[in-house]
């Protein structure tokens, strides 16, 4: 399986110059891993993908006011959350939450629109 991660940069950004972003993957497993190390090419626990990055990597800019990422465990938010309630044949209710975090010095007002669109 896998399992999203983000990590908020801002503290690390420099502004008046270049930024460069590395990520380095490590799948050493050591001799903790299961019993099987050396884990060699051949063996039923073996799968190239595992520890790496095999999925879309995304870099979200994002102004100080902002709806938050969702629901990643190491960022504490939740983001947008549409359910339904109420579900009958012809009707249903549907409900939408989206956490929005400010990091102006200030407050700021917001407004919030969510459309259901019949394709």
């Amino acid at each position: 399986g896998f399992i999203p991660f983000g990590f908020d940069l801002t503290p690390h950004l420099k502004y008046d110059s270049e930024n460069i972003l590395a990520v380095k993957v490590n799948n050493d497993r050591g001799d903790h891993f299961r019993d099987n190390f050396p884990l060699v090419w051949n063996h039923e626990h073996w799968h190239p993908t595992h520890g790496g990055i095999y999925r879309n990597v995304f870099l979200h800019v994002m102004d100080p006011l902002h709806i938050t990422l969702p629901l990643y465990d190491n960022l504490e938010t939740l983001g947008t959350y549409v359910y339904a309630g109420n579900i009958s044949e012809t009707n249903a209710d549907v409900f939408v939450n989206a956490e929005v975090q400010n990091e102006y010095d200030e407050a700021k007002k917001v407004s919030f629109e969510a459309k259901i669109f019949n394709y």
